[in-house]
């Protein structure tokens, strides 16, 4: 979707204003900057007190950093972390936010009490959970969350119009507004603290808005689309080839978009059931290394074979079609012991198919909502926060397997027992349906890669039964 509005989210830090800078030039419509002080009840204490500086820190320098490279005005900046009153709004504008964004206060507004456990589907109050045991405990309302607002509102206002301001506006970007309030003086002035970040130097109000810094579609996407856009919703099989390179990122991203859009436009036209699009058929073979996002967001009808390796991403947020990865033509690795994908291939995926004839990075797998999978071997936190899907890892895994899962089976080999987070998935003996599963996956795997561990476990004499086993979420109260 190239004309949608991309935002970018960076942790309060030092050196963000390069950053910014830098995520500016790259296309962000927007930054939201996160300070290091909020921090839902899904947040380990570890991660509330440690993890970034206070956002007043990473904004102001951001702002002062667009604004003397002349981008401010091609970008919205956002903030958060623990904004809880109107002064803390007022503040967030004059250290340079337009925008204001609210987690856990509003969370508590609706009901939340901070139990810190949204990964384990038994939220108390019923607002983390698909359980319908606990959902049925929600007491939240959208007045509440109204109310909420409007009291900060109310609070913005009264705090401008001390300004001599009559909107939020007026004062992004007016440090000279601020001053050492006269009860926190002596308390500065004993632990000789130096504010001078703060308030020295001149100025930065909010330029004019200039609009987008539109970054284009990548050449490679752009040129898949031009030669598929006739076979998009004609039932039409068509096969393209391609070779790639690590500077292609994101690639069959504008194509899944395209083919979405129009999905979504003949469905809401469509007169009766069934009269919608005519699926597609498109294959495409891609030979070389892939840059980040290989995959990314894909949609049935989209059919992929890669030659090569892939970066980090892959197959992230898909939600049809179907992957395989395969080693290069010329590759003398062996698949099951050399890595062929980065880290966090899968996230967020809620359907498709990935085939990976190598092993895989870390996190593979993460927030898995319905994708299927097989692979040879993977890193640290396979499956990790998964809630539905199958994946099957051939071989070797690394520590702590099925972390925050509440969803979904993974077939793991049993001499590999010891990699799974017993606190959230167990291991259990496979039944008929699960032997038939696993072996129907090995099939079709073997079939896209000819992998040989695929063709030792269909061939060989010991039962599959005894060479894996399944993990599927602990059972909870």
């Amino acid at each position: 979707h190239p004309s949608a509005p991309v935002s970018v989210k960076l942790v309060s830090g030092n050196g963000i204003g390069t950053i910014a800078v830098g995520v500016v030039k790259a296309g962000a419509d927007i930054i939201y900057i996160a300070g290091g002080d909020g921090g839902t009840g899904a947040a380990t204490l570890g991660s509330m007190k440690h993890a970034g500086l206070p956002w007043e820190f990473g904004l102001m320098e951001a702002h002062r950093a667009l604004c003397e490279n002349g981008l401010r005005g091609s970008v919205e900046l956002r903030t958060d972390g623990g904004l809880v009153t109107g002064k803390d709004v007022v503040i967030a504008a004059i250290l340079g936010a337009e925008g204001f964004d609210f987690g856990k206060l509003l969370l508590v507004a609706e009901g939340c009490i901070m139990a810190r456990i949204c990964e384990k589907n038994t939220c108390p109050t019923g607002i983390a959970t698909h359980d319908p045991k606990f959902k049925a405990k929600y007491k939240g309302r959208p007045e509440y969350i109204s109310r909420m607002l409007r009291i900060i509102a109310d609070d913005v206002r009264s705090i401008l119009a001390g300004l001599g301001a009559t909107s939020l506006k007026e004062v992004i970007g007016r440090t000279d507004l601020l001053r050492v309030s006269p009860a926190h003086e002596e308390f500065v002035t004993q632990r000789k603290l130096s504010l001078g970040f703060f308030l020295s130097g001149p100025a930065f109000p909010l330029p004019a808005r200039v609009g987008r810094t539109e970054e284009p579609v990548g050449d490679l996407n752009r040129r898949i689309l031009e030669d598929a856009r006739n076979a998009i919703g004609s039932g039409t099989t068509l096969s393209l080839s391609y070779p790639i390179t690590t500077a292609d990122r994101g690639v069959m991203a504008t194509l899944s978009g395209e083919i979405a859009l129009r999905q979504n436009r003949s469905n809401a036209s469509a007169t009766a059931p069934g009269s919608g699009p005519t699926m597609e058929d498109i294959h495409l073979e891609f030979t070389g290394s892939a840059g980040q996002g290989f995959g990314v967001f894909l949609v049935d009808g989209i059919h992929v074979v890669l030659n090569g390796e892939a970066n980090d991403s892959v197959c992230k947020s898909m939600s049809g079609g179907s992957v395989v990865i395969r080693p290069h033509p010329r590759s003398t690795r062996d698949p099951g012991e050399s890595a062929i994908i980065g880290h966090c291939a899968l996230y967020g995926s809620t359907g498709g198919t990935l085939f990976v004839h190598g092993q895989a990075g870390d996190r593979f797998g993460v927030r898995n909502s319905g994708a299927v999978a097989v692979v040879e071997g993977t890193g640290l936190h396979a499956c990790e926060y998964m809630t539905r899907g199958t994946i099957a890892i051939l071989g070797p895994v690394s520590y702590n397997v099925g972390a925050g899962m509440t969803g979904g089976s993974v077939y793991l080999r049993r001499d590999q027992a010891s990699m799974i987070n017993t606190g959230y998935i167990v291991p259990r003996d496979m039944e008929d349906a699960d032997r038939e599963e696993l072996r129907e996956l090995i099939t079709r795997y073997w079939e896209k890669t000819k992998s040989p561990r695929a063709k030792s476990i269909l061939e060989g004499e010991t039962d599959i039964n005894d060479l894996y086993f399944k993990c599927v979420p602990r059972p909870r109260d």
